[in-house]
């Protein structure tokens, strides 16, 4: 499986999430550091799109940071 990272905007330039190890069996775990924002941009209160794919099948997920 894949996770990709998307800001609320297109200016932002969010980094791949990288799997990390850890996760409870039949689960996996990603981790990506909060860079690529756009100048003057806040994290607080951004509406974040993850999208996991894997194979032919995608979900995608919208959380807002605190």
């Amino acid at each position: 499986m894949d996770l990709f990272a998307e800001g609320p905007t297109s200016h932002w330039a969010l980094p791949v999430p990288a799997k990390i190890e850890g996760a409870p069996a039949g689960l996996q775990r990603f981790a990506f550091d909060l860079d690529g924002l756009p100048p003057g941009a806040s994290a607080t209160g951004a509406l974040i799109t993850l999208t996991a794919v894997a194979g032919d099948h995608a979900i995608e997920v919208a959380i807002r940071l605190d």
